[in-house]
């Protein structure tokens, strides 16, 4: 056991239910390295201010969305907006390193930064030769589009020179530590209800930035070339998500494989990032018709799976970035959902417009802990540390997907 481990439980006093569960945290050593990087960025913080730039330029406008991918494809519609808006000034966008391709092939801005973000946290060097790339760009604007921040979000908009950076408050963290991210801000619009839909809130922000009254909504992704895609029609399972616990489980998803299968004249397609091959060859193993099964897991670029996606049938996944991209092109898609984000980022909640009124049909078990943000990775639910999977996960029965599968196949919309 990791000494600052030992430490820890050492000092904890508490009933033997408490300790227990206070010792489950503190044994996960992310969890601990997550702690420690919030709290060094924090008191970096301390140094930082929303100070008067009187060099800023007045024709440079800088979005910063620098959280994942999923989120990023929700933003698309937010992207064509301020890029409409502010047709007439330079906008840099600063964005997470996975999401620079989708930036540069969208052309939503007219310079991108993409930043490692795990690299930024943990690689001094490596900080200090971002920190020298932000320093240096003078900027009238600085619009910060991400409400559920990070310490690390807020010190790298802390290192922009602008008079004028914008935020809606915060709604993942307690008062004391707001208050001090909050200093790097000149004005924070406040936005009550954290467990909104989250268009809701990158809508909210444009609205009171522009001063316009707009409907959110989402715009359709624009097409690019795809090779890996075969003869149609195939419906595609993405069992991928960003850690196991959150994810359905490979024999409920070959169980549902093999019913579209035997239901439906069509191929299944399994697409996911190559973390997800183990998971999506087990699939394909338990899988009775192999020959018509295409596996494509970590195979593909973030923009061959939104053309795969766009030429499906149907989408089965985990709440992660596919659920998002189905929407964006308008595919008929089931979504496997736990209660974390309940309402922040499933069930959609949308009106239909021409381009994008295919919605996501949700299979979920509501439990009386939902909207719990995770805990933080640790479901309070979960008893043993060997168990993999969130309860609200885990109870999501077969044949509840089945039904609304049955459901999206022979809707003719």
């Amino acid at each position: 056991m990791p000494a600052v481990c030992r430490l820890y439980k050492k000092r904890i006093r508490l009933g033997d239910g408490k300790k227990r569960e206070v010792e489950q945290r503190f044994m996960n050593i992310d969890f601990f390295r997550k702690k420690i990087r919030k709290l060094f960025f924090s008191i970096q913080l301390q140094g930082i201010k929303n100070v008067n730039c009187s060099a800023a330029c007045n024709n440079t406008v800088v979005l910063v969305r620098l959280d994942a991918i999923g989120d990023f494809i929700m933003s698309y519609s937010i992207f064509c907006e301020y890029r409409k808006f502010y047709q007439n000034k330079k906008i840099i966008l600063i964005c997470s390193a996975s999401c620079e391709l989708l930036a540069r092939t969208w052309n939503i801005a007219d310079e991108v930064i993409a930043i490692e973000m795990e690299k930024y946290s943990r690689e001094k060097s490596y900080r200090e030769s971002m920190n020298k790339i932000l320093s240096d760009i003078s900027e009238e604007m600085v619009i910060q589009l991400v409400a559920n921040r990070t310490a690390e979000m807020e010190y790298i908009v802390g290192r922009l020179q602008s008079d004028v950076k914008i935020a809606l408050s915060r709604d993942n963290e307690e008062s004391i530590l707001r208050k001090r991210w909050d200093r790097v801000y000149s004005r924070i619009l406040p936005y009550d209800n954290k467990n909104d839909f989250e268009m809701k809130k990158y809508f909210y922000l444009l609205k009171k930035i522009t001063n316009t009254d707009i409907v959110p909504y989402q715009s359709l992704l624009p097409k690019t070339t795809c090779t890996h895609i075969g003869k149609k029609p195939y419906f595609v399972i993405a069992q991928g998500g960003s850690f196991p616990a959150k994810k359905w489980e490979n024999e409920k998803y070959a169980s549902i494989g093999n019913y579209i299968l035997e239901k439906q004249n069509m191929k299944c397609y399994l697409i996911g990032a190559k973390a997800d091959k183990d998971d999506s060859e087990l699939i394909c193993g338990m899988i009775h018709d192999g020959d018509r099964v295409v596996n494509l897991t970590g195979m593909t670029t973030i923009l061959d799976s939104i053309e795969i996606i766009r030429g499906a049938e149907l989408v089965l996944t985990n709440d992660t970035v596919f659920v998002h991209i189905a929407v964006a092109v308008n595919t008929k898609c089931v979504c496997i959902a736990g209660g974390w984000h309940w309402g922040r980022f499933i069930p959609y909640d949308l009106k239909p417009t021409s381009e994008i009124y295919r919605f996501p049909l949700t299979a979920y078990h509501e439990m009386d802990c939902y909207n719990c943000n995770f805990c933080s990775k640790r479901c309070r639910k979960i008893k043993d540390r060997s168990e993999k999977k969130f309860p609200c996960i885990e109870q999501v029965s077969v044949s509840t997907v089945k039904s609304l599968l049955m459901e999206c196949l022979t809707d003719d919309k």
